[in-house]
């Protein structure tokens, strides 16, 4: 028998055959043990989902079966009602019209005298608005506040609220300043049915302040991120700034001329501009005269709700009323009613 040599002249070390193959066999069959029971693992899944399936599209037939019978009956309710509508006839439609009720579907009626009644009630709001303007702007910062103040008194604290005693109307002071007589609060509140909305309006931000501070606050939070909102706030408040700095705009800061108090009372660190602002020279007139009115007529406020209020009863003007002289001041009568 021949034995092996290396390049050296040595003998060759190999290993025994008969070990070597018995654990390669080892290794092949766990190797075959393991695929096996992955395939099973893999075949009781798919059976299961395929149950899964098979129950739901059982489950599928007898919804679409269902729907089916619930749209045939849908459309057999609208074609009986869209049959009784045709037998009876359209209902009348009421307009408030020179104080009686009038039937618009009447062939009696006349389109261009509702026209003419909406042309003259929307002239006299902008005759209205030009008459604010032309007050001036002392005037109008006064009823600013006035406004503010006479819908804390008309909605007055019971004691459970939590408000900061520092947002109050009389704590800025400015009734004194500008020689204001302050409406006298309520006792107590008013009813329910007097007063609908104090059940849903959030008490603290009748206060011009409190509204203030909370919208100086969210500003404040953008300008932390430094975002897109922040870049697109700045760009807002630049343009904006443009059209306020104006002469009659600029009068509100100087209610007279021994005092250089804020806008509407507003406290000084409140009407303050933040630095990321300073660079537009109006920027001080956008806290007031745009974002608080904005807030106060979209927030759930009383402003809101009695401001709409007043405005529903616009719907009563009769043409006769709209088309008197003087009847801007008519209309603003109502909407300074309290």
């Amino acid at each position: 028998m021949s034995c092996p040599y290396d390049v050296e002249g040595k003998v060759a070390k190999t290993a025994p055959l008969g070990k070597a193959s018995s654990k390669r066999a080892q290794i092949n069959q766990a190797r075959l043990e393991d695929a096996r029971a992955q395939v099973a693992r893999a075949e009781a899944r798919l059976a299961a989902v395929d149950a899964e399936l098979s129950k739901f599209h059982e489950e599928r037939i007898e919804v679409k079966k269902e729907l089916e019978q619930y749209n045939a009956e849908l459309a057999a309710i609208e074609t009986e009602i869209a049959n009784c509508a045709m037998e009876d006839g359209p209902p009348p439609i009421q307009l408030k019209m020179q104080g009686r009720a009038v039937d618009v579907t009447s062939p009696n009626f006349s389109s261009a005298i509702w026209e003419k009644r909406h042309e003259a009630v929307a002239a006299n709001f902008c005759k209205m608005l030009f008459r604010i303007k032309k007050d001036g702007a002392h005037r109008f910062q006064d009823s600013m506040w006035s406004l503010w103040q006479a819908a804390e008194a008309l909605h007055p604290l019971n004691g459970s609220e939590d408000i900061d005693p520092t947002t109050h109307s009389l704590y800025s002071y400015y009734h004194v300043i500008a020689d204001l007589r302050p409406l006298t609060a309520r006792k107590r509140p008013l009813e329910t049915k007097n007063s609908p909305y104090g059940e849903i309006s959030q008490r603290w931000l009748l206060s011009f302040e409190a509204m203030a501070r909370q919208l100086k606050d969210e500003h404040a939070t953008i300008f932390e991120e430094n975002g897109v909102q922040a870049s697109a706030l700045k760009k807002m408040v630049a343009a904006l700034s443009k059209g306020l700095d104006k002469p009659g705009t600029r009068l509100i800061r100087n209610r007279n001329q021994s005092s250089r108090m804020p806008p509407f009372g507003l406290s000084r660190d409140t009407a303050e501009v933040p630095k990321e602002l300073a660079s537009s020279s109006g920027a001080w007139a956008v806290l007031p005269l745009v974002w608080l009115p904005l807030a106060l007529y979209v927030r759930s406020t009383t402003h809101l709700y009695e401001m709409l209020d007043r405005l529903h009863h616009m719907q009563t003007t009769t043409l006769e009323s709209a088309l008197e002289p003087n009847a801007e001041e008519a209309l603003r009568g109502v909407l300074d009613r309290d």
